[in-house]
C-alpha cells in the first residue's frame, strides 16, 4: 500500500467525512487518537439528550457533534500530510478499517430507521410512569405485524403540534371513550382501578392508582387536582385508524381528552412502543428497566 503521506492525504479526508474521526484515526493506525475520539462523540452523545434534553439529529445536535467531525477531519489530514513515507499502514489494514467500519455505519443507521431509537420526555405527563428527563428506546418494530392496544405506551407525531409525544393508549377505533369524575370509562365500563400509595413530590402527597389493562397488566396514574378540566368529558367515539391518547398524569396532560387540541391520533403517525428506559432523568444515572 502507498504511503499516505505520498500520494493519498486526501482519500484519508473522504474517510473522515464518509466514518467519522474515530474510523479515520483507525484508518491512520492512532489507535489511542480513535479511542480519545471516540468517548467524545459519545459523551457529547449523552450530553446533547440526557443533560440538554435535545435531539442529537436535530439541528443544534449535529451542529455540536459535526463540530467533532470537522475538528477530526483537519486533525487526520494533518497526520497524513507529516507521516513519513516509510510509514505506510500495514498491508490491507486500512481498507479492512474501512470495511468494517461502513458495515458499522450501515448497521447503526439501520437499527436506528427500521429497530430502535432513542427519545427523553421533556414534561411531566406521563408521571410516575416516566419523569421529565428519563430517556428510553422505542421499538419501530411493534406494530409490523398487529395492532395497538388499550394501555400500550407509544410515541407519536402530532401534525397539530408538530411535536413527538409520549402517551398511553385510551382507546382503539371504534371505543367510546369518557371521563366521568376523574374514572376512565371505555364503551360503557369504568376501567378497574385500585387506589395505592400516595405518590409524593417536594414534600407533598398526590392520589395515586394502579389502572388494569385487559391483559392483566397494570399502570400508575396520578389524581393531583380535584375537578380539573379533563375530570369529566363528552363521550367520544374513536374513528376509523386512529387511538384516544392520554396521560398518565391525568390532570397535567395535553391529550386526546381536549379535541380541540390534540384530539385523535392517527395510526400513521405512531412511531412505535416504548421498550425501555436507560437513563433516569430524576436520579441522573443510567439504567436498564422495562417499562410498561
Amino acid at each position: 500500500m502507498r504511503a499516505i503521506s505520498e500520494k493519498r492525504p486526501w482519500f484519508v479526508g473522504l474517510v473522515f467525512i464518509l466514518l467519522g474521526p474515530f474510523f479515520g484515526m483507525l484508518f491512520l493506525g492512532r489507535w489511542r487518537w480513535a479511542a480519545v475520539y471516540l468517548a467524545g462523540m459519545v459523551a457529547l452523545s449523552f450530553a446533547i439528550e440526557s443533560i440538554l434534553h435535545m435531539n442529537s439529529y436535530a439541528l443544534p445536535g449535529i451542529l455540536l457533534l459535526g463540530s467533532i467531525g470537522l475538528i477530526g477531519l483537519v486533525h487526520g489530514v494533518v497526520i497524513a500530510r507529516r507521516m513519513d513515507r516509510a510509514e505506510p499502514l500495514k498491508p490491507g489494514a486500512g481498507y479492512a478499517v474501512l470495511v468494517v467500519g461502513f458495515g458499522l455505519v450501515v448497521a447503526a443507521v439501520g437499527v436506528r430507521l427500521f429497530l430502535y431509537r432513542s427519545f427523553d420526555i421533556p414534561s411531566s405527563s406521563m408521571v410516575p410512569t416516566l419523569n421529565q428527563g428519563d430517556t428510553f428506546f422505542v421499538d419501530l418494530r411493534a406494530y409490523a405485524s398487529g395492532k395497538p392496544k388499550f394501555g400500550d405506551l407509544v410515541v407519536f407525531w402530532s401534525p397539530v403540534k408538530h411535536s413527538y409525544f409520549v402517551k398511553r393508549i385510551a382507546g382503539v377505533p371504534g371505543d367510546r371513550v369518557q371521563m366521568k369524575d376523574s374514572v376512565l370509562y371505555v364503551n360503557g365500563v369504568a376501567a378497574p382501578r385500585q387506589e395505592v400509595e400516595p405518590f409524593e413530590r417536594q414534600g407533598r402527597k398526590f392520589r395515586q392508582f394502579a389502572e388494569k389493562r385487559p391483559d392483566g397488566g397494570k399502570y400508575l396514574t396520578l389524581d393531583m387536582i380535584e375537578n380539573a378540566p379533563g375530570d369529566n368529558t363528552d363521550e367520544y367515539t374513536v374513528p376509523d385508524h386512529h387511538y384516544f391518547m392520554m396521560g398518565d398524569n391525568r390532570d397535567n396532560s395535553n391529550d386526546s381528552r381536549f379535541q380541540g387540541g390534540m384530539g385523535y391520533v392517527d395510526e400513521d403517525d405512531i412511531l412505535g412502543r416504548i421498550a425501555f428506559l436507560y437513563w433516569d432523568g430524576t436520579a441522573k444515572r443510567a439504567v436498564f428497566r422495562r417499562v410498561e
